[in-house]
């Protein structure tokens, strides 16, 4: 059965504990895994500090993950700033380049 349900990731409650890039890292696992049972993610990233440890381990594993076109189908982002935007384009492309 595919899975229809979008699931709502706030971001900033899932980092309160990740103070080790490790921690981050689990983070972007979990969101891996949450795509086995919901069609659509959607990361709030209101009220974060987007560092690139937090866009690689949790975006960049993402776009590892499901490639450029499923990623772009699956993922919706919502509170970014221009300027989180431009880092987590630029995580992407090292990412998948």
């Amino acid at each position: 059965m595919k899975p229809t349900s979008t699931f709502k990731l706030n971001l900033h409650e899932a980092l309160k504990k990740a103070q080790t890039r490790q921690a981050i890292n689990q983070i972007g696992k979990t969101a891996v895994a949450l795509l086995d049972e919901h069609k659509t993610l959607e990361i709030d990233f209101e009220n974060i500090v987007l560092t690139p440890s937090i866009a690689d381990g949790v975006i960049g594993a993402l776009a590892q993950s499901l490639g450029l076109p499923a990623f772009n189908e699956r993922i919706k982002m919502k509170n970014l700033s221009d300027n989180q935007k431009l880092l987590l384009k630029h995580v992407i492309i090292r990412r998948l380049g």
